[in-house]
């Protein structure tokens, strides 16, 4: 909702709104609140429902499954290990069967992989495969098993670890979690997201794994965001974390505060105001669609609307900061 907005009770058609926009104008734990409000599944898909034909990027095979039976040889597993919760009664079969997360592996990748790491490079090879290898890795002054994932893999398994540590948060994680021993904002450890921001940009979504993605969702409901909007991880781990987001060329819905010094643009827009919509700005007419934030200069302001169309009419207050706004939590977030 936004902060402060009221209107008349007049009866409109719902208009679906894409997941950029629904996104748009927050901004950190607000942003990672609103993430998993529209991402997470709506439902528990068991595996033996699956009809789908996989690429296996540990062995480059293409692994079919027909309602969950798998060729010989090959069973469930996942990309995150489910084993990095302690407590997994907290989000309890939703950790390995999030189709999000899902990814066929032979009984022999399975148990090779473990419940290891990723790491870009090994220190010490124990295992060299075709495709991967298993290890050794300096973490915290210590050598801890690791892996160094295929690299047709390392876009999707950084998109997938993107997900899962902001849809499944835990206070205590494994201590063999090194990647994500905070259950708290922004949940990833920091070279464990440098690395895997890097990897994304890399490697960005491929026809297969947009496929799997979109297969996933119109099974479990919800999305991998991360897959749909390949630029979203900058605003929690990248050179944008903390600002508002917007995708380019999309307007930012209305929010509660702007900042003079982040250059902040204010959009005459929200989804919940019709399109023909005219507005003023603290009684003035506003002639213009978009104004910025210094155009209105700091203190509170009152935007307030009527549609010509509909009759319906109302208000939206907002904030204009002299500082920066990368750190203010937004109420209109919650």
């Amino acid at each position: 909702m936004l902060t402060g907005i009221s209107a008349t009770d007049t009866p409109r058609a719902e208009v679906p709104v894409a997941l950029s926009e629904r996104l748009a104008g927050k901004s950190g734990e607000g942003l990672a609140a609103a993430i998993r409000k529209e991402c997470r599944p709506s439902r528990l898909i068991n595996p033996s429902c699956i009809t789908y034909t996989f690429h296996d990027p540990f062995t480059g095979s293409e692994v079919s499954l027909a309602n969950g039976r798998f060729p010989s040889g090959y069973v469930n597993g996942t990309i995150v290990p489910s084993e990095w919760w302690s407590d997994s009664d907290l989000y309890g079969d939703m950790l390995c069967y999030d189709l999000n997360n899902y990814l066929p592996q032979t009984i022999e990748v399975l148990h090779a992989r473990g419940d290891m790491i990723p790491v870009i490079e090994l220190d010490e090879v124990k295992e060299r495969y075709d495709r991967w290898a298993i290890g050794l890795a300096w973490r915290s002054g210590s050598l801890v098993d690791a892996y160094a994932p295929p690299e047709e893999m390392r876009g999707r398994l950084a998109r997938t670890f993107f997900y899962m540590s902001m849809m499944y948060p835990a206070k205590v994680y494994s201590p063999v979690a090194y990647m994500m021993m905070s259950g708290t904002y922004p949940y990833l450890r920091a070279d464990a997201a440098t690395m895997l921001a890097g990897w994304s940009e890399q490697y960005p979504p491929d026809e297969d794994e947009v496929r799997w993605a979109r297969y996933a969702a119109g099974m479990q409901g919800g999305c991998n965001p991360f897959v749909e909007l390949p630029d979203l991880y900058e605003y929690i781990w990248g050179e944008s974390a903390g600002q508002v987001y917007g995708a380019e060329g999309e307007r930012v819905p209305l929010h509660s505060t702007y900042s003079l010094a982040d250059g902040d643009r204010i959009d005459l827009y929200s989804p919940h105001v019709p399109d023909d919509a005219e507005w003023s700005i603290d009684g003035e007419r506003a002639w213009n669609s978009s104004y910025e934030a210094r155009d209105l200069g700091t203190g509170e302001h009152t935007l307030t609307y009527i549609s010509p169309s509909t009759r319906e009419e109302g208000r939206v207050l907002i904030r204009i900061i002299a500082g920066s706004g990368k750190t203010v939590r937004n109420s209109a977030e919650k």
